[in-house]
Parts: structure tokens; C-alpha cells; sequence
């Protein structure tokens, strides 16, 4: 489903921790970096993403982006 929003409504770029899985002892979690509009509702604009760093430098360049 696409969903779409104007850029003056993002309030923040958050990430949050999605699935896990474990494999050999290893623990592997996937993560999500949303859009935060006025009033709480989100908009995943990516999801499955590791490490958690990957997801941190998205976040910068989107906020970077957004001149947040």
C-alpha cells in the first residue's frame, strides 16, 4: 500500500526495532525507520534493516533532508 504525506506534516524520523531472529547463537534484529506526522501516526519508509547503524544513518539523511 503507498501512502503519502506533505513534508511540512513530518514532526520527527524515528526508528523502531521489528523482527528478530536467531540463527547459530547469532541474533539478528531488523528495524524500521518512520515518519512521524502531527499527531502520532507513523509512515514506514523503510523496514528490514541491519545493523541498527544502517537504520541510524538513514534517519541522519532523512532528517538532513527534512532540515531537521
Amino acid at each position: 500500500m503507498r501512502r503519502c504525506m506533505h513534508l511540512d506534516e513530518v514532526q520527527d524520523v524515528s526508528i523502531k526495532k521489528g523482527s528478530s531472529t536467531t540463527y547459530m547463537g547469532k541474533t539478528t534484529v531488523r528495524y524500521r525507520v518512520m515518519l512521524v506526522r502531527r499527531g502520532g501516526k507513523e509512515i514506514t519508509v523503510a523496514e528490514g534493516l541491519t545493523p541498527l547503524a544502517r537504520a541510524e544513518a538513514l534517519q541522519s539523511v532523512i532528517k538532513g533532508r527534512l532540515g531537521m
